[in-house]
Order: structure tokens, then sequence, then C-alpha cells
């Protein structure tokens, strides 16, 4: 016995952590892996015509997002502002000092796809060349960081989305534990006001009992008074009986207020047992839940590890 014990002690920490482990795969397998934001340079045609491009997409965002942030984006340091037409938006005069020392045109479009936004730029110089990597490496470079620098901003805000609905998430389930709790607490509460209820019920069916017996013996005297007064006269006799009935009247009511109490111990009992399998359920779902939260709380550290990663 004592050999299964030290092998279940040494057995335990590992089996939990394996379980542990296991908890946190499941739990990384529904959140997306990170994605490198690719940048892929290329002709491209768009309403100018067929020139040198650059394209990426932008994971887990949507259009109405990114477009809006892609105006203002591309709008910063400028005097202009961009302009949507056909599908396309464009920004003449943009200002970045890392693309170009002065001011140079953007032409893009944007498209929501099943993975996210993809989005499409040309960017033309003040040469009006448009920027590519046969043209210029260094102006190339520029221009990819420009673009790289937004979609990860971008990224970062859809991430940061995810991680807030996850966040939210596990709130709701520690709201729902609370209330559970209180359920708990609620039951165990109206058990405690029973049991008092009871005890002086109690107290009360012992108070009636010593009644009845008193009552019993007053009874018993008047029935002796009853055939002492027969052998005096009728009319006093049925005066005596006349009390004997009152007393056994008295008796009847006592016995009848006695089984109300007893009745009333019953109920209060049946409530006992009823809010002892609220208490039960309501602890079997705070185990659930705490299960829940648990998982919860893995999803968001994968979350934020994501969220992290991004670069």
């Amino acid at each position: 016995m004592k050999k299964l014990v030290l092998l279940l002690s040494l057995a335990l920490p590992a089996l939990l952590n394996a379980q542990n482990r296991q908890a946190t795969e499941t739990v990384a397998a529904t959140i997306k892996p990170v994605q490198n934001i690719e940048i892929a340079d290329g002709e491209r045609a768009f309403s100018k015509g067929t020139f040198a491009s650059y394209q990426f997409t932008i994971p887990q965002a949507y259009l109405k997002d990114v477009s809006k942030d892609w105006q203002k984006y591309i709008k910063s340091g400028s005097k202009n502002k961009p302009v949507e037409a056909n599908g396309e938006t464009s920004m003449l005069g943009a200002v970045n000092k890392n693309v170009s020392g002065s001011t140079f045109d953007i032409y893009s479009t944007l498209v929501e796809t099943t993975d996210g936004v993809r989005l499409t730029a040309w960017l033309v110089g003040p040469d009006s060349v448009y920027i590519s990597k046969a043209v210029t490496t260094d102006r190339d470079l520029a221009a990819q960081k420009y673009l790289h620098d937004f979609a990860v901003q971008e990224y970062k805000d859809a991430v940061s989305r995810e991680l807030k609905q996850q966040q939210d998430g596990l709130k709701a389930l520690e709201d729902n534990l609370k209330e559970f709790i209180k359920e708990e607490e609620k039951s165990n509460q109206k058990i405690k006001e029973n049991e008092r209820s009871i005890d002086r019920q109690k107290n009360a069916i012992t108070a009636s009992l010593n009644d009845q017996k008193n009552k019993a013996d007053q009874i018993g005297a008047q029935k002796k008074v009853v055939e002492q007064q027969k052998a005096i006269s009728e009319d006093a006799a049925k005066d005596a009986a006349k009390v004997q009935k009152g007393y056994e009247k008295e008796l009847k009511q006592l016995e009848k207020n006695h089984e109300k109490l007893s009745k009333e111990i019953d109920k209060w009992e049946a409530d006992i047992r009823e809010e002892g399998r609220n208490i039960e359920k309501s602890k079997q779902n705070q185990r659930l839940k705490n299960d829940s939260i648990e998982k919860q709380k893995l999803v968001i550290k994968a979350v934020e590890e994501k969220l992290a990663a991004i670069k």
C-alpha cells in the first residue's frame, strides 16, 4: 500500500501537468496563429493603367475600419484630402519624409476577403515614377516600411478587438459565477431561517403538549365533579357537564393547533431538502463555470501572446 501511495504521489504532478498542457494546446488551437505581414510587389492594373504596386493582407481586419484608418494615415501631414472614386482611394500630395523628401501620390484599392482586408497601393514619386524595387532600393524599402507600419497597426487593432471580446467573455463568465455563488448563499440563508423556525415551532409544540396535558387533567377532574353533582341535583350535574364539554372543546382546539404546528415543521423540512438540492446544483454550476473561466483565461493569454508577437 505504501508503495502504491508513493507511486501515485509521484505520478500525480506529471498527470496534472499533462492535463494543463493538453488544455493549453486545445485552447491555442481555437486561436488563429499570428500571420506575417508580407508585402508583395509587382505590376498591377488600376484606373491609371498597369504599374508597379505593393499588395498585402491585413488579417482579421474589416473593410470599414481599415478604409477609415487608411485615409487618416495617408492624409497625415498633408494639406490635401483623400478622394474615393470607382472603388479607388487616391491621395495627391502625401507626406512621408522616409518615402520622399517632397510630396508623393498614392493610389489604392481595398478589398475585404475571408482572411481580412487586402490592400493594393501604387506610390508615385515627385518625378512621376512609380516606386518599386526596380527603380530604387532605398525608396522601395521606405515605401514598404510605410505600408508595413500601417498594416501592423491595423493587425494589432484587430487582435486588440479580439482580446477585448475575450476579456468581455471572461467578465460575463465571472458574473455568472457570482450569480451561482449568490444562489448558494441565498439557499443557505433560507435553510438557516427554516431551521430557526423549526426550533421555535418545536418549543411551541412542547408548550402545546403541556397545555393538552393540563387540559386533559382538567377534563378528568371535571368528570369527577359531574359525578359528585349527580348525587346533589340534576341541574348541578348538567352545569358541571357543560363545563366539561367546554374543556373537551378546548382540548380539541389544542390538538388541532398541535397538528398545524407539526405540518408547518414538515413544510419547512421539505423546503430545507429542496434548498439542499439547489445548493448542490449551484455548486455543480460553479465547478463548471470555474472550469470555463480557467479555459477562458488560457484563451486570453493566447491572444495576448499573439498580440505581442505581431511585428
